[in-house]
């Protein structure tokens, strides 16, 4: 069980879905970089965990490190935009990549879809307008579409927050599913457990945060190595 305050869970007066669409994008407007440190379990045809650690900056970069067991670094990278490079420190590679690409580690034999373990964790950060399609109890359905992907949203209408999300990514359809609800310092709500399932691989990811800040520096070590 989660240690700490109670999340802000305002109920919303104003339950139009303008309104609940609005509520959502301002409660994460003030996010201009966030830190996430926590656990990756991967389950595919194997069961792998490591820790991890995020960092992502508006309005589309991120960058990564995962460390497996015994403290072995599996990976470290970064996604600027749509370019990315990524290290693999066992086995001395390197890999570029972009949004639509995977991450492969190959001494786990485990392919991840970069653009929706991205897209997936970085909810709140999408630029996407948002197309109301009704609704279903306390559910609200909104549809995006983007130039590099499209989806829906499936926001509480009480507490203006997503309680899932669908992503279709090139050839891969992604669900993300979010809980465990948690208020971090500087008064962010954000969930503790994100999973996303792509049943076409077969892959499922969940990332338990253990801590969240909003805000970040990216580390001017991670582009030592930087590929032409």
């Amino acid at each position: 069980m989660a240690c700490g305050p109670r999340p802000d869970f305002q109920i919303a007066t104003d339950k139009s879905p303008g309104a609940v669409w609005k509520g959502f994008k301002d409660r994460y407007a003030g996010i201009t970089s966030l830190a996430i440190s926590g656990k990756l379990i991967i389950r595919t045809h194997k069961v792998f965990e490591c820790k991890l650690e995020i960092g992502f900056i508006r309005p589309d970069s991120i960058c990564f490190f995962a460390e497996g067991p015994l403290g072995v670094d599996l990976a470290q990278g970064y996604l600027i935009g749509d370019s990315g490079m990524v290290d693999f420190p066992k086995s001395d590679t390197r890999q570029k990549f972009s949004s639509r690409d995977y991450l492969y580690i190959e001494q786990e034999d485990i392919a991840i879809p970069i653009g929706a373990l991205q897209l997936g964790l970085v909810f709140f950060a999408n630029s996407c307008s948002a197309n109301y399609m009704g609704g279903s109890g306390e559910t609200y359905r909104y549809d995006c579409r983007a130039n590099d992907h499209q989806g829906s949203f499936f926001i509480d209408r009480d507490r203006c927050l997503p309680g899932s999300r669908l992503l279709i990514i090139g050839a891969d359809t992604a669900r993300t599913e979010y809980s465990h609800w948690r208020t971090f310092d500087g008064g962010l709500i954000f969930p503790q457990v994100v999973k996303i399932i792509i049943p076409n691989l077969p892959l499922n990811l969940e990332i338990r945060s253990s801590r969240i800040e909003a805000r970040f520096v990216f580390p001017k070590s991670l582009f030592k190595n930087k590929l032409n």
